[in-house]
């Protein structure tokens, strides 16, 4: 991900790791100076009586540098804000997620020249099985996969699909 440009956004499935990503670049890149970098979901209560404009202003006023978007679907009209915010503050950089693909890939106003668009795909069954089991498996060709050890391996398969099937 270019971090380094004006506007990010972040898109995939839910669980597949779109706010730790996010967390942990700004914990990584923003430690000794915090206060430049502002981690928001916009579910928060905050939005009930204030906007992503005023949200990002204030943050600008008090040295705000990247500003960080947490579940952007889930704000109306999001996109005309985030357009507002790209144009008003040129020197604030907005990095923005969301998992409603139909909600982000056809917003209200057009991004398409101001964003660079990221989508995050969840663990291949390979990884599923590195990362939960500690099984590193190599590629293999389908004549292999129809083999006896593939279906030696079954039971994990169906535990991946249980997996993605309860993230919600």
């Amino acid at each position: 991900i270019d971090w380094e440009d004006r506007l990010t956004c972040i898109v995939g499935s839910c669980g597949v790791g779109k706010t730790t990503l996010m967390l942990q670049y700004i914990k990584l890149c923003y430690s000794e100076c915090i206060s430049e970098a502002l981690y928001v979901s916009v579910e928060s209560l905050y939005f009930m009586s204030h906007t992503l404009v005023d949200l990002a202003e204030t943050f600008v006023m008090h040295g705000g540098k990247h500003l960080f978007l947490d579940e952007i679907h889930k704000y109306p009209n999001w996109s005309r804000e985030i357009k507002v915010i790209y144009d008003s503050f040129p020197m604030l950089k907005v990095t923005i997620s969301g998992s409603s693909l139909l909600q982000i890939l056809n917003p209200e106003a057009d991004l398409s020249r101001r964003c660079l668009w990221y989508k995050i795909q969840g663990l291949s069954f390979r990884e599923y099985l590195l990362f939960y089991y500690n099984i590193d498996l190599p590629i293999f060709d389908l004549e292999f996969i129809d083999g006896f050890y593939f279906k030696a391996r079954i039971g994990f398969f169906e535990d991946y699909i249980e997996y993605w099937g309860n993230i919600k």
